[in-house]
Parts: C-alpha cells; structure tokens; sequence
C-alpha cells in the first residue's frame, strides 16, 4: 500500500529534477583569447556570440601603476561571407562586483563565421591605439537550436504517447469482454 504513494513521489522528484535545466540559458560564454599581452596590458576575451546580441567579457590584467578602466576594447566585426555589414561595438566597465572588468556587445545578424578584431584603445578619450587581436567567431542562435524543438516538444510527445496507451488498452479491455461467450441455461 505504501509503496505507491512512494513510486508516484519518487516520479514527481525525477520530473522535478528534469525541468531544473529549464531554467538555465543556453550556455556559458567561453574563452576565446586568454592571456595575450598587448603593450604591456594581459587580455582574456570570452564571448557568447549568439545571432542578435552577442556578449563579450574582458578580463584585463594592468600594467603597474595602469587602472583596469583606463582602457577600453572595441569589436569589429563583418562576416566572413560579405553578406552584412561590419558590426562595431565598444567595451564598456563592468559592475564593481563582476569578475570581469570590460563588458560588450556586438549585433550579428545571422549565423556563421564572423572574422573579428579587438581593438585595445588608452590614452585620452580612447584615442590611443595600444594593439589589436583577432578571432573568427563561430556566430549560432541562442538556445539550443535544432534541438529546441525536440525539446519543448517532448512534454506533448508523452502525454500523446500515455493517451495512445490509454486508447488501446481501452479498446483491448472492450474487445476482450464483448466476445465472451455467453452460456444460456
């Protein structure tokens, strides 16, 4: 007797546990440059570079006596196919209790190879051009792509799927008892 009242909890806690990536987004930013010196500066970029709104995170690493928001990084960027414009973009300081110092955007207007520069600007007003570092972008939509509709579909797959079981052995339960011989006495 107890034990379904336990099988049926123990399924609530599984589909529980099944709906927590839900609540996550698509994925972390990744590295895409760690550790490149660039006139005495260190400079890690990570990014998530999604179709819409790409997000780029800059960790930098001063030279002594050099504040970290005395510098600024500007993204350039234009697909490799020529079939866009070029996107610019230009880093902004982060909130004081980030772990990264920069933060910046790029708008990509479809999925695929976007070569991209980073431009690493100082001086007055960011006019002073300290060096510059590149990486082609692989561009993708945000979520999980062609996976999404798998995904999201799965929940009406299933309660299809137990209303079909239902169905049948509805109609198996019917059949068996409406061909039960009859004895007349």
């Amino acid at each position: 007797m107890i034990r379904r009242p336990l099988r049926a909890a123990g399924r609530a806690v599984c589909v529980a546990l099944l709906a927590l990536p839900a609540l996550a987004h698509d994925g972390p930013p990744y590295p895409i440059l760690v550790d490149e010196q660039v006139a005495g500066w260190t400079l890690s970029v990570w990014a998530d570079p999604d179709v819409g709104t790409g997000t780029f995170y800059y960790y930098v690493s001063a030279p002594p006596g050099q504040a970290a928001d005395a510098l600024r990084i500007q993204a350039i960027s234009v697909p490799a196919d020529g079939a866009a414009p070029q996107v610019t973009g230009q880093s902004e300081p982060a909130q004081a209790h980030e772990p990264f110092q920069h933060v910046g955007t790029l708008e990509f207007a479809y999925r695929g190879k976007w070569p991209t520069r980073f431009v690493i600007l100082a001086g007055e007003a960011e006019s002073m051009v300290l060096g510059e570092l590149a990486f082609d972008l692989d561009v993708t939509p945000p979520g999980l792509g062609a996976l999404d509709i798998l995904w999201f579909a799965f929940p009406f797959l299933a309660i299809g799927g137990l209303w079909l079981r239902v169905l049948l052995g509805q109609r198996a339960h019917d059949r068996a008892h409406s061909h039960t011989p009859s004895i007349d006495p």
